[in-house]
């Protein structure tokens, strides 16, 4: 009997799978380099999701995609896959370096990164971009376009404005993926209220339901900011679907981690007033504290002592955790956030200890050591990031041995250092990295603005590149056998996808 329910059991599971297959071929269309361009022409808005079948990321991908594909059958987006496994020229020709990857494409030439929430709610909405960056609107169909998506943009500009219109589309495209936008010109512009063009009022049609209008210098980089500063609730929830928007908005956020539903409302009405009067400084949000445990952790905040706050710099990638031992009130947290804005606080680092000595040609650096050994010093100085599970941080690390070693047997460690640090237990001042191994060039004289490499992993290239990006010009000549070595130990060395 047992194993009749076992057989029935394995019947069931593999006839679901079969309808996930069926629902997948039907409604996603699989691209290869043979049907890629001609699929992508004759198709105004594409949706591309890029994976490899093995990638846990990509399976969790599977279901939100396929049910995304189905909700959006009868409509103009159409959605399609790649699998780089099986594709890999058309992945490298488009610049894949990690998986998964969302694209949408308005034709072979037009493609820009989907960043919004991945699963089907997000992937539906996206279909507000297969709509012109700004619809012209009128009196007759304005009221439904105000009420048409939950965060809609309305510029009301004169019709002879055209300086106005093009400053408002410039903005309207960097925000369409988050925005329904339109406009209203001529004799109508005036509306609502009589008041001057150019104008524009966000309507936001969920959650904190209110009309908030734009004063700010009109602007392109102006409007997005406003945008998405006013999209975003005084005190939201930040989650998987929602961190995005933080992070475009680029402010500093107070992150209010509780483990109750109860106690996070609790926190945000207590907090609310602070958020208020520093909206333009900093925004808040409160976090499931058992979900997002790890979060905390990222965050230098012990994860069994809840509920804590921590403020995130985004622009410095800098971590402020307030004092777990005192009891979060208005007046604690309010004098914390004050002194954050004052920059009188000293951030948290994540750091390894600072090695006593160097035993290697590669100098190691951690969080603490960071500045001094990268940045507060006049020599070219070329990082890794690198995570110690990643393969391909793995097969890069004797090429980048060798490569440390030339540099010192060259009797140039006055001018080039060859430095590497653990990028999954150190903090990196320049932002997380989007994938590992990644290679950065601090150049002497412009430590502020490093360097990424994206070329190819080879010894002979990593020289070039310091030598030609580096502001000592540090030339050495590769012996063969290093570039033996090299070959020999790197395995995959010229391999260029970044593995998260």
């Amino acid at each position: 009997m047992r194993l009749k329910y076992i057989l029935y059991g394995v019947w069931a599971a593999l006839g679901a799978l079969i309808k996930v297959q069926d629902v997948a071929a039907f409604h996603v269309a699989k691209l290869t380099q043979a049907n890629f361009t001609n699929f992508v022409s004759s198709n105004e808005t594409l949706f591309l999701w890029i994976y490899a079948p093995l990638c846990p990321y990509c399976q969790a991908l599977v279901q939100e995609y396929e049910e995304a594909a189905a909700a959006l059958k009868h409509k103009n987006t159409k959605l399609a896959k790649v699998d780089c496994t099986e594709e890999k020229d058309l992945c490298n020709e488009y610049g894949v370096r990690s998986y998964p990857d969302l694209k949408v494409l308005r034709g072979p030439t037009s493609i820009t990164p989907f960043t919004g929430p991945r699963n089907v709610d997000g992937i539906v909405s996206m279909t507000r971009q297969s709509l012109p960056v700004v619809s012209k609107l009128d009196m007759e169909n304005i009221v439904d376009f105000k009420s048409a998506d939950d965060n809609v943009l309305v510029a009301y500009i004169a019709a002879e404005d055209a300086v106005s219109k093009a400053t408002f589309t410039r903005a309207a495209e960097q925000l369409r993926h988050r925005f329904l936008c339109g406009f209203l010109d001529g004799i109508d512009a005036a509306e609502p209220g009589g008041l001057p063009s150019p104008r524009i009022v966000l309507y936001k049609n969920k959650g904190e339901e209110h009309e908030e209008e734009f004063s700010q210098p009109f602007e392109s980089e102006a409007i997005k900011h406003f945008a998405l500063n006013a999209m975003i609730p005084l005190v939201g929830e930040i989650n998987s679907d929602t961190f995005g928007v933080y992070q475009e908005l680029g402010l500093p956020v107070g992150w209010i981690f509780s483990e109750t539903l109860e106690e996070r409302l609790r926190l945000g009405e207590l907090l609310r007033p602070i958020a208020s009067t520093q909206k333009g400084e900093i925004r808040f949000g409160t976090i499931d504290a058992v979900e997002y445990a790890s979060t905390a952790t990222d965050l230098n905040l012990e994860a069994t002592k809840f509920p804590a706050f921590a403020i995130v710099d985004f622009a410095t990638n800098k971590k402020f955790p307030f004092n777990q031992t005192a009891k979060i009130t208005h007046e604690g947290i309010a004098d914390f956030v004050q002194d954050f804005i004052n920059g009188v606080i000293e951030p948290s680092i994540t750091s390894q200890p600072i090695p006593e000595k160097q035993d290697s040609p590669v100098t190691v650096v951690v969080g603490h050591s960071f500045q001094d050994v990268v940045v507060k010093n006049d020599k070219d100085v070329l990082v890794q990031i690198y995570a110690p599970w990643c393969g391909h941080s793995k097969r890069l690390a004797p090429i980048y041995d060798i490569l440390g070693s030339e540099y010192a047997d060259s009797n140039l460690t006055d001018r080039v250092t060859v430095a590497k640090i653990d990028g999954t237990s150190n903090d990196v001042p320049d932002g997380i990295p989007k994938g590992y191994p990644m290679l950065m060039l601090y150049a002497a004289g412009s430590k502020d603005t490093p360097i990424r490499y994206d070329g190819d992993r080879s010894l002979e290239d990593l020289v070039r590149f310091v030598a030609e990006k580096g502001k000592h010009k540090a030339v050495i000549s590769v012996t063969e056998k290093a570039t033996a070595a090299a070959s020999f130990g790197g395995g995959e060395s010229t391999y260029k996808h970044d593995e998260l």
